[in-house]
């Protein structure tokens, strides 16, 4: 089970590299086809930056297609990947805690005045054109979210689980999760902070649940309210959502703003220590209530 970790690890690290390799190459050859000039390296950033959140949905979602159809070469199975009972009973739910916490943190930071609501973003007449700009972010908030967990905390923890004490199997899913990030994403240290304490509430909820669909759910709720609901900043990507939420950066005092510390600032939520204390506290309160499960050093049982 070591080495079919090590080798599914190695085949997702390979695919989200060649395919954003692919995309990029892609992404160039339209904008030279497309334009008389020869284009600047400001442009070519600017679409592909535009264009992250959709690379990294799709490429997920290949890779768990692709590796189905691999079948029995691999152990994937579509009931394993997606089942109408367990969306509507655990992702769903999931999602509307997911969302009910970013919403929760944001409403609280507007009446704290470090944030600001400024209005709605769709316009008449644009409606239809902003309308599909949102909701295709938002598909790719969810797909990205979803197949990363099954991805991950299902078919990756799992092989890590029959050869390792299931903390070290969440410690090394964190890893593995958090350099994927770092490839498809311009994340500061404090996203990745977050990123980490997420991963590992994320990765034991999937533990104690046998299933990572709740955990994709809570993961997608967030992701879902802080951009295409709210417009907030998330993975290092900031387009306008249904809302138009903003930090008041006129508020910040210098270096240490605590207004900074506490939302944020320009990074997001995402990089709120207000976020991560929370996700910290959960985190340490399943680990304290099922401690017999993590403190168990022996494998999961093949």
């Amino acid at each position: 089970m070591a080495i079919r970790a090590v080798l599914f690890l190695t085949a997702y690290f390979t695919w989200v590299l060649a395919f954003r390799l692919a995309a990029v190459t892609l992404l160039t050859y339209v904008l030279v086809a497309g334009s008389q000039q020869r284009p600047r390296l400001e442009e070519l950033s600017e679409m592909l930056t535009s264009s992250e959140l959709f690379i990294a949905a799709l490429g997920s979602l290949s890779f768990v297609v692709s590796a189905r159809m691999l079948y029995p070469i691999t152990s994937i199975t579509w009931s394993q990947f997606f089942n109408p009972a367990r969306f509507e009973k655990r992702f769903l739910p999931g999602f509307l805690r997911g969302s009910a916490l970013s919403a929760g943190f944001v409403a609280a930071f507007i009446l704290a005045g470090y944030y600001r609501y400024l209005g709605i973003y769709i316009q008449l007449d644009e409606a239809t054109l902003s309308a599909f700009s949102i909701l295709f972010r938002a598909l790719s908030l969810v797909v990205m979210a979803y197949c990363e967990e099954f991805i991950f905390r299902q078919q990756l923890a799992d092989y890590l689980r029959k050869v390792m004490p299931d903390a070290a199997a969440i410690a090394l899913t964190t890893l593995a999760y958090c350099v994927t990030k770092s490839i498809q994403f311009d994340l500061g240290m404090t996203q990745l902070g977050t990123l980490v304490l997420l991963s590992v509430a994320l990765g034991a909820k999937a533990i104690i649940d046998a299933d990572f669909t709740r955990g994709a759910g809570y993961w997608a709720g967030i992701l879902f309210v802080l951009q295409p609901l709210l417009s907030l900043p998330v993975l290092g990507t900031e387009f306008p959502g249904i809302l138009l939420i903003k930090y008041q950066a006129e508020n910040d005092t210098g270096e240490y703003s605590i207004g900074r510390f506490l939302t944020g600032g320009v990074g997001g939520p995402l990089s709120s220590f207000g976020i991560q204390l929370f996700l910290l506290v959960q985190g340490i309160q399943i680990i304290i209530k099922y401690r017999k499960i993590f403190l168990n050093l022996r494998p999961a049982p093949q």
